[in-house]
């Protein structure tokens, strides 16, 4: 979305953000108690930790991947913690802040992550260290959407995609997402705002969807495909 499309549509978010305007009990419920949630949770300082672990070791190097801001680390954990997930698929990583956030949720959960290209994997190793073993890394999207499939069984799929690294990858993504929400299952999805193929592969889930609810400030979207959920979008602040 543009930056000038933005401004034009904030008073309408900020509103929305607020509650003002919003029928459903659990949109009003999901927007005001978890994408906005105030009140402090038992893992935040721990993610503190672990982003400053990794902001302390990327200084000085000459290529610095953008790290997870802590707000939204946060809200990653209180999204993760809201559904409780047994098992969770993610695509892509730079530095393993976004796989702590929700392996912090419950001790007992497993993930199942394709790093991508973009992934720093001595800094990820480090950060991750204490969960390695709940977590299976994967060499290929197919790899992980099958492995994911196998664990998942008859639950509900939660799903994290930070990037795609190309096209042909997003094929892949795209069957693996709308399978995801036509059951019942969570996306997130990042970097909307700054990927092409992301902010495609977002349109593309939206246009895919008949039924269940997506959350987005433009940079992050949410779809929650819980199948008792009437097809909605909402625009907001997070």
């Amino acid at each position: 979305m543009s930056r000038i499309k933005r401004y034009l549509t904030a008073f309408r978010r900020y509103n929305r953000s607020k509650g003002f305007g919003i029928h459903s009990p659990f949109a009003f419920y999901f927007i005001r108690r978890v994408l906005r949630e105030k009140n402090p949770f038992y893992a935040y300082e721990m993610l503190h930790d672990c982003r400053h672990s990794a902001m302390k070791m990327v200084r000085g190097r000459q290529l610095k991947k953008q790290i997870l801001s802590y707000k939204n680390a946060k809200m990653l954990f209180r999204i993760t913690c809201y559904f409780q997930p047994k098992n969770i698929l993610q695509i892509g990583t730079s530095y393993g802040i976004s796989a702590m956030s929700m392996l912090g949720v419950n001790s007992s959960s497993h993930l199942v992550i394709y790093p991508g290209t973009n992934a720093c994997f001595d800094i990820f190793d480090v950060l991750t260290s204490k969960q390695s073993h709940r977590i299976e890394n994967t060499l290929t999207i197919n790899d992980a959407t099958q492995r994911y499939k196998e664990l998942l069984g008859n639950d509900n799929a939660f799903v994290l995609i930070n990037s795609v690294d190309n096209i042909s990858d997003a094929a892949a993504v795209l069957t693996a997402v709308t399978e995801s929400l036509h059951s019942g299952g969570v996306v997130i999805m990042r970097n909307l705002n700054t990927n092409a193929i992301m902010k495609q592969l977002w349109h593309d889930c939206n246009m895919s969807l008949h039924h269940g609810m997506s959350f987005t400030n433009y940079r992050i979207g949410i779809f929650v495909g819980l199948k008792h959920l009437p097809r909605q979008n909402f625009a907001i602040w997070f």
